[in-house]
């Protein structure tokens, strides 16, 4: 049997409970700063890369409206906090980043925030892109180099 004082404290919340600190959880992924990723806008327009992520209920705008505070927001058409989902599309995005690394899959990573380069490559491939030297941009990425011929 359980004695009367067990049971009280049981459900009674040490005293200093409520002044502790709430910590956000880490971001899966780095978030790159926003003045940089405005930079990379007209080379995703070019390309027509993230067009739902550049709406403006996508998350690119959200990130711009709301600045930090997005993060603890939800998306009102999936009901799903945008850190969610954006941690899913970039792990999902630098799966296949990572097989093969394209100028397409590097801008569309860049509309969520993240860049999968150094701040060095980043800013060359952004200097390339404002050039409006595509070829130049694809080959800082690392691409792997693909034959056209299939061989049997």
């Amino acid at each position: 049997m359980i004695c009367k004082y067990a049971m009280e404290n049981i459900f009674r919340a040490p005293h200093n409970y409520l002044k502790r600190p709430v910590r956000a959880m880490p971001l899966a992924f780095p978030v790159m700063q926003r003045a940089t990723a405005e930079r990379f806008v007209p080379a995703m327009r070019a390309l027509n890369v993230s067009e739902v992520a550049r709406s403006p209920r996508g998350f690119f705008n959200q990130w711009g409206r709301m600045g930090g505070a997005v993060w603890t927001h939800t998306d009102p058409k999936f009901g799903q906090p945008w850190r969610d989902r954006r941690d899913n599309f970039c792990r999902r995005h630098m799966e296949q980043y990572k097989r093969n690394p394209t100028l397409r899959r590097f801008l569309a990573l860049v509309a969520w925030a993240y860049t999968p380069l150094s701040a060095a490559n980043t800013g060359r491939v952004l200097r390339a892109l404002e050039a409006r030297d595509y070829r130049l941009a694809q080959s800082l990425l690392g691409s792997k180099s693909r034959s056209r011929s299939h061989s049997r």
